[in-house]
């Protein structure tokens, strides 16, 4: 099995969606298949969006700096 350390969410969801045949099911079950179909590609859209977003910073290390930058009260 191939590593997925390097494998982007939006690879994962792609690879997912094809390893379960996802769209023949929707086609099959599904009236409304078309639809749902793009949502599924929404998601892929939106993972690789946030993707190519920086990463948020850790609530406590923002606070924890802005302490550290104000001077000590005496």
């Amino acid at each position: 099995m191939p590593s997925l350390q390097r494998t982007t969410p939006q690879e994962m969801i792609k690879k997912l969606v094809e390893m379960i045949n996802y769209e023949d099911y929707l086609k099959k079950t599904q009236q409304d298949w078309e639809s749902r179909w793009e949502n599924i590609q929404e998601l892929i859209t939106f993972a690789s969006e946030v993707e190519s977003q920086p990463p948020p910073q850790d609530p406590i290390a923002v606070v924890a700096a802005e302490q550290a930058a104000v001077p000590e009260q005496q």
